[in-house]
């Protein structure tokens, strides 16, 4: 986490497109504010569509995959 959100949701999800970030396919979501500037967050799961990490509004992140 290189930003916190000041608002929405922070969200990591399986799928193909932005618009297609649902509830319903999230691998895990936050509150804004957390996680903290700082935070690892590690994610291990069968990817079968695609990965959109949102951050939420005003929130920046780095995403590695391996």
């Amino acid at each position: 986490m290189l930003t916190a959100a000041t608002a929405g949701t922070f969200g990591a999800y399986d799928a193909a497109t932005t618009g297609a970030a649902a509830t319903a396919n999230a691998i895990v979501q936050y509150a804004s504010g957390y996680p903290a500037v700082g935070s690892v967050i590690t994610l291990e799961w069968p990817c079968n569509t695609g990965i959109v990490v949102n951050p939420g509004t005003g929130g920046a992140v780095s995403v590695a995959f391996a």
